[in-house]
């Protein structure tokens, strides 16, 4: 059984859409897809409402002030959970939703 489902027409909606679709997420390219900072804020809560939103820290560019690596995190869905998330019809309807709501934005991303 799956979670339940954020309302499409949301930072949440737009992430999960990826996540379900196997992107891992950062915060730079959440921004640069849709203009907001609000990744983080949107990954509590949809693991506040049980979504199993894993997270591993990646090395970035050198910070030009103390030359050292900056780290960032992506969030993703664990694959063996994704692909039972997929068998839910639920999970078919929301994303056959979101990519009709989000056509537009993701076109222009590539």
């Amino acid at each position: 059984m799956i979670p339940p489902l954020p309302k499409i027409r949301s930072s949440e909606g737009l992430a999960l859409m990826l996540m379900l679709h196997g992107e891992r997420l950062s915060h730079l390219g959440f921004f640069k897809l849709c203009g907001t900072y609000c990744l983080r804020a949107s990954i509590l809560n949809l693991r506040q409402s049980d979504w199993p939103v894993d997270d591993v820290f990646q090395s970035g560019a050198k910070s030009i002030f103390s030359g050292q690596r900056k780290r960032f995190k992506n969030y993703f869905l664990n694959p063996e959970q994704l692909t039972e998330f997929l068998r839910e019809d639920r999970t078919a309807l929301f994303l056959e939703e979101a990519q009709k709501t989000f056509a537009e934005l993701l076109k222009d991303s590539n």
